[in-house]
């Protein structure tokens, strides 16, 4: 997602032109530049030029303020793009290459409040389903 496009970048009109604009990225996410750009058939980017950021909320602000472009998760970001503030660089998303997973101490599965919380998370990736 982007803010708007950097000074003298131009419009993005197909992925590999991506790499004349200046790219952000979390530092604990930095291979996920790599697979958006496999995912659309490019080869990774040299991101030593880039910008990284230990916070994922700063990466986020600083695509705001217009620094640059930077991957986010659709969850994460919902409200700066209903906003405005963010635009999506296209209509389809890319499953991030990393997961999460629940786990509990042996037993806890049964306990009522691991039961509550898994179903919430459950329920929260099948809207994140739906959206995508």
């Amino acid at each position: 997602m982007q803010s708007r496009p950097p000074g003298g970048a131009g419009r993005l009109t197909k992925p590999g032109n991506l790499r004349r604009w200046p790219l952000l990225y979390d530092l604990e996410w930095s291979a996920y530049w790599g697979h958006w750009f496999a995912s659309h058939g490019e080869p990774p980017p040299d991101l030593s030029t880039a910008s990284g950021f230990r916070l994922y909320s700063m990466m986020i602000q600083a695509a705001i303020n217009g620094m640059g472009v930077a991957l986010g998760h659709a969850a994460m970001i919902a409200r700066e793009l209903e906003r405005g503030q963010l635009v999506a660089l296209s209509q389809t998303s890319i499953a991030a290459p990393a997961r999460y997973f629940l786990v509990t101490a042996p037993g806890a599965r049964s306990r009522p409040e691991v039961q509550v919380f898994r179903n919430w998370i459950m329920d929260q990736v099948a809207q994140q389903r739906s959206l995508a």
